[in-house]
């Protein structure tokens, strides 16, 4: 995926589109909650070339940020809950953001696998975007972990190479480039917090 720098005309269309089709799949979400998020387009697309939007609430210029937050919703594309409270929390923000933190939120980084008729896990080539990070142990774990304790689950599949999807090397690239103190990826249904950060 080549990032791109997309015209105002452009880019609007591009969102108003995705929202269309949000609002036309989530009872929670209606197509005007999500437009009137104002997204912006990363630069980056799904397989189907469905953008990959962000929304940003920056700290305010007299504050210094006690932290960055990344808010990842969706990634799991049946996971329908998970999209829906992200445009929850981002409505709050709207309204309460105190500039005490500098937020950036995805609120659905899998489109394609929420967004087809059946929604599924995995994104359009059948790979979860949750096990395709590139962790420094992927090559000799991922497809063993997947053969081995998933029986070759294909709603687990890893993928062929660690960041093979342009979904996962959107966000790879975006914790790159914003650097946050912490990461939320919301998932769905349990509720539960997993944390695998620092004690």
């Amino acid at each position: 995926t080549v990032a791109f720098t997309p015209t105002n005309a452009y880019a609007r269309a591009a969102i108003n589109q995705l929202c269309d089709e949000i609002g036309n799949k989530l009872g929670s979400v209606s197509v005007e909650d999500c437009r009137r998020q104002n997204l912006h387009l990363s630069g980056h697309f799904s397989v189907r070339d469905r953008p990959l939007a962000i929304k940003e609430y920056p700290p305010t210029k007299a504050k210094r940020p006690l932290g960055r937050i990344l808010v990842i919703g969706g990634i799991h594309g049946d996971e329908y809950s998970s999209v829906s409270v992200v445009f929850k929390w981002m409505d709050i923000l709207n309204i309460h953001h105190s500039g005490l933190f500098h937020w950036h939120f995805i609120p659905l980084s899998n489109p394609d696998g929420l967004l087809q008729p059946s929604s599924q896990r995995q994104n359009a080539r059948g790979v979860d975007l949750n096990r395709n990070f590139p962790s420094a142990d992927w090559a000799e774990l991922a497809h063993t972990y997947w053969q081995k304790r998933t029986g070759n689950d294909p709603r687990r599949y890893p993928g062929p190479a660690p960041a093979s999807e342009p979904e996962t090397r959107f966000l790879v690239e975006e914790m790159a480039a914003f650097k946050p103190d912490i990461i939320i990826s919301m998932h769905a249904p349990y509720g539960l917090i997993d944390h695998d950060g620092p004690p």
